[in-house]
């Protein structure tokens, strides 16, 4: 990943199905609470940067590559919004694997069920006006 408020463009193999993921999308830097869960474990992160397609969560725990992921978070802005959903980690930046030091440690999710209206919702937050 790179620093800036501009796109992002990072292309990784730590995905479980060895496919590239592609990173292009618009995201911007922020500090958000977010709660998940990762099979029966409830824990709280912090969203480092945000896009429509997913997000980078700091966090010191333990996660692998695939794990399905259920997240909840607030985007506070002039419209706040509660976002609810699901995806999965597809690349991790902890132990052995913390190669991205610009970054905490912490884990990619990309979104996979998640309401048109809550990508609207960080769509604004990332790029207002």
């Amino acid at each position: 990943m790179t620093s800036g408020d501009g796109p992002t463009a990072t292309s990784t193999q730590d995905i479980t199905d060895n496919q590239f993921l592609d990173r292009r999308e618009v995201r911007v830097h922020c500090r958000i609470n977010v709660q998940f869960r990762l099979d029966n474990l409830n824990d709280y992160g912090i969203c480092w940067n945000l896009g429509v397609q997913g997000m980078y969560v700091a966090y010191d725990g333990v996660v692998a590559c695939g794990d399905a992921i259920d997240l909840s978070f607030v985007i506070s802005d002039e419209n706040p919004a509660l976002i609810e959903s699901s995806g999965r980690v597809v690349w991790i930046n902890t132990g052995n694997n913390y190669t991205h030091k610009q970054l905490p440690e912490g884990f990619g999710v990309e979104f996979e069920t998640i309401s048109e209206e809550a990508k609207s919702a960080i769509a604004r937050f990332i790029q207002p006006g």
